[in-house]
Order: structure tokens, then sequence, then C-alpha cells
């Protein structure tokens, strides 16, 4: 028999902080169509965009996206990827699973999991095993959680990271029969963890507003990448 003991991280003090800085300069930034992203390190103040700057980025996405056929459709979104909390999300997430380990008895197998909503790469998993050190009736590390990504659909998937598996290949379940997760997980470890976004969909008086992820709760049930954004982007504000 495997015990599992199931905990959540959600983002820190220091990101909740970041993203509710960001939260009013992605709300005044309103392309018609097409997603905006921006980049800034995690203790970057937000910039003063006067009125023209914005109606420039939303001109410049907005004809970018006409380019384009997003299978998400004349959606619109305003994106900040925070940079610099790689590090400090292995920490945490190998304290927690250190933290925890007492929980799961040595007689018995067990795993740790962990509700995966922040968005966080992947492959932070296995360097927080590497870090937390895992005693030997441990097997190893699930995520399980759903995504909104490229297609426009909810994906329900469970992740596992087997303790031998640092360095290769993660094992991936969902419910839907032939279910490809090579998407959805390009797109999540080609992203940084942290990026407040606002997305907006069609109404009769222009964008209107569907989801916000501004910091306001530390968890989301969900994750949500209308576009991957590579947190090596050099395109700093």
């Amino acid at each position: 028999m495997h015990r599992v003991e199931i905990k959540a991280l959600g983002l820190s003090a220091k990101e909740r902080e970041f993203c509710r800085r960001w939260a009013p300069v992605l709300r005044a930034i309103e392309p018609a169509r097409g997603i905006c992203i921006l980049h800034a390190d995690i203790d970057t103040p937000p910039p003063a965009l006067n009125r023209q700057k914005r109606r420039e980025m939303c001109r410049d996405v907005a004809r970018d996206a006409k380019h384009k056929s997003p299978p998400c459709g004349p959606v619109s979104a305003t994106v900040v990827v925070a940079h610099g909390t790689r590090e400090q999300y292995v920490r945490r997430l190998a304290a927690t699973i250190s933290e925890h380990l007492s929980q799961l008895p040595s007689s018995d197998v067990g795993w740790m999991a962990f509700h995966w909503s922040n968005g966080a790469p992947l492959d932070l998993i296995a360097e927080a095993i590497v870090q937390a050190d895992l005693p030997e009736h441990i097997a190893g590390v699930m995520l399980g959680g759903s995504a909104i990504i490229l297609d426009g659909q909810m994906h329900h998937m469970l992740v596992a990271a087997l303790r031998s598996s640092v360095g290769g290949d993660m094992v991936v379940h969902s419910k839907v029969e032939g279910f490809d997760p090579s998407p959805i997980i390009h797109g999540f470890e080609s992203s940084a963890g942290v990026r407040p976004t606002i997305l907006r969909v069609p109404g009769q008086r222009g964008p209107r507003e569907l989801l916000a992820r501004d910091g306001s709760e530390p968890l989301w049930p969900f994750n949500i990448l209308p576009s991957p954004d590579p947190g090596d982007s050099d395109q700093m504000v």
C-alpha cells in the first residue's frame, strides 16, 4: 500500500505583492486581440506607462494577432512575467517536502503530492527532490491539477516525478484517452512560474475581463497559460 501526503504551495508573500503591484498596469493595457507580454524582475516596480505608450502597445499586439490564428479565438490578455523566482520556489518546495516527511511512516512506501496551481515549470520538482534529500521510503513527488493552455480547453493531469527520475522524464497521467501532454508540458517548461495575467473576451463595449490572476488569492483552482512566456527573455521592463 502506498500512502500519499497532499499539500498545497501557493504564491509567496513576495510573489503576491508583485502580482498586486502590477495588476493596475495590466488592466490599463487592453489590446482588442492578442497577448501582450511584459517581462520584469520580481523586485522591479511597475513603470508609469502614459496613454500614448499603452495605445502603441495595444496596436502592436492587435496587429500581430491578425497574422495568427490562435486556437482560443478572439481573446486578449496582458501578462507580466516575473524573473528571479526560480531559486526561491525550489527552496520553498524542498522545505515544504522536508517539513512534512515525518507524516509519512517509514513502514510504507509514500508519496508527497501537491496541488499544481501556480504554473511553475515541472522540471523544478526534480530540483526540489534533490534538495529535500528524500528518504528511501518516499517514492517521489506528484503534482495534480488542471491547466488551460493554447487550445483554450481545460486539461486535468497528474504528474509523477519518481525519486529516480531526476534529470529524466516525468510520468503524466490523464483521463482523456489518447491525450498528448507534450504541448502543455512544453508550454509550462518554457515559461516562468509567476506571471500575473488578465484574460479578456469580446464584449458589447470592447474587451471584457474574464479572469484575473492579480495576487488576490495565493492559490487558484487551475493554471492558465494563454501563450508561453520564456523566463530567460531579455526584453525586460
